[in-house]
């Protein structure tokens, strides 16, 4: 249900920062940053925990990863 509410705001904090102004997303842009972290370590624990299996686990790490990747490059854009 965390992970499912992760995703959920996650979602969220990136169609906030989407339709926001450029000098106002770096505030939405580093929330989406602090809860895909959240997302990892969740991710990681349901794993450890053995509710995910490894494949699962491994496509959705680098999937995180990737987004993980956009959201610090949208974050420098928007600081600049």
């Amino acid at each position: 249900m965390k992970i499912e509410n992760a995703c959920l705001e996650t979602l969220s904090l990136a169609v906030k920062a989407a339709f926001t102004a450029k000098i106002d997303k770096a505030k939405f842009i580093s929330q989406l940053r602090v809860v895909i972290e959240l997302l990892k370590n969740l991710v990681r624990v349901a794993y450890e925990l053995n509710i995910l299996e490894q494949k699962i686990y491994l496509e959705i790490q680098i999937d995180l990863q990737e987004i993980s990747k956009m959201g610090a490059g949208w974050l420098k854009y928007a600081q600049q």
